[in-house]
């Protein structure tokens, strides 16, 4: 169960490199970050983690895209307001 999560992990960051349009170092560290925090706690923290802005703003409406497909609305902000 445990490997499978890793083997999702993976796979899920190389996808999202891949719509990001990340470089493979970037992707390395996404995949690293992915397998130590977890989905929730990667996301809560993307501000504190070691990107570059333009990488954290990429990641930031990543979040937005899937939280609408969730129905979050709330958290979507349409002006780009923090």
């Amino acid at each position: 169960m445990v490997q499978r999560g890793k083997e999702a992990h993976q796979e899920i960051a190389e996808v999202m490199a891949w719509i990001l349009e990340l470089d493979k170092e970037t992707e390395g560290k996404v995949k690293q970050a992915f397998d130590i925090l977890g989905f929730q706690t990667f996301f809560s923290n993307i501000d504190s983690m070691y990107f570059t802005e333009d990488v954290k703003r990429k990641f930031k409406t990543l979040r937005i895209v899937v939280d609408a497909f969730n129905g979050d609305f709330d958290s979507v902000d349409l002006e780009g307001d923090e």
